[in-house]
């Protein structure tokens, strides 16, 4: 239904963006989720496509965020880093501390992937408690999923462990749950990690991700 010509003045009203990115985005996100992996590229790339078009600096910084997630969804570590490195930028440039934020979560992810894990770490943890400290919740336990990645890079079972119990009563609490199942495939392999001769509680996590992901249709 969006038609750039029509639509693209309701950017005020829909909370500074413009309505068609947001939608492409969200798109991508659930398709990936559904197991629709080119179909998902293809709509982000859309949306990168549709940004270029548009004088709307405020979509185009949140955009690169939304991009590079997910671009960390299938992996591309490196393309995570070009458009956090971007989206950094452009938030320095314009004073957006939420884009600040999630740019730098993912910078840290990108670093983590590119064996600096304890960089990519702290930069994590700084961007999830500038991004929390601005009143932000959406998007926290799939943040929370990256850190405790980090630290499990880092060799630190019990820590990433921590993580994913905060990652899970957030889910719970606020019945965000697209990275639901993740969070729970993450405390199966961290629950390996630190009792790899005792397997049941992994089990249970790996199943418990299971449950949710089938539920889901993810």
């Amino acid at each position: 239904l969006y038609d750039p010509a029509l639509h693209t003045a309701l950017a005020f009203s829909y909370g500074g963006f413009d309505p068609g990115v947001v939608v492409l985005a969200y798109l991508s996100w659930t398709l990936w989720l559904l197991g629709d992996v080119e179909q998902a590229v293809a709509r982000a790339d859309q949306a990168q496509a549709l940004i270029r078009r548009l004088d709307n600096a405020y979509t185009r910084a949140r955009s690169l965020c939304w991009d590079a997630v997910l671009r960390q969804f299938v992996g591309d570590w490196e393309a995570v880093r070009a458009q956090a490195d971007k989206a950094i930028g452009m938030a320095t440039e314009q004073g957006l501390s939420l884009v600040q934020a999630s740019g730098t979560i993912m910078l840290g992810w990108a670093q983590v992937n590119e064996g600096h894990g304890a960089d990519g770490a702290r930069q994590i943890r700084q961007g999830v408690e500038d991004y929390r400290a601005t009143g932000a919740g959406l998007q926290v336990p799939h943040f929370l999923a990256a850190l405790s990645e980090a630290a499990r890079a880092l060799g630190r079972p019990a820590e990433g462990l921590d993580v994913v119990a905060d990652g899970l009563a957030i889910v719970e609490r606020s019945g965000e749950r697209y990275f639901e199942a993740d969070l729970h495939r993450l405390q199966g392999e961290m629950l390996l990690d630190r009792s790899p001769d005792d397997d049941g509680p992994a089990e249970r996590a790996f199943q418990q991700a299971l449950s949710v992901a089938r539920a889901q249709q993810a």
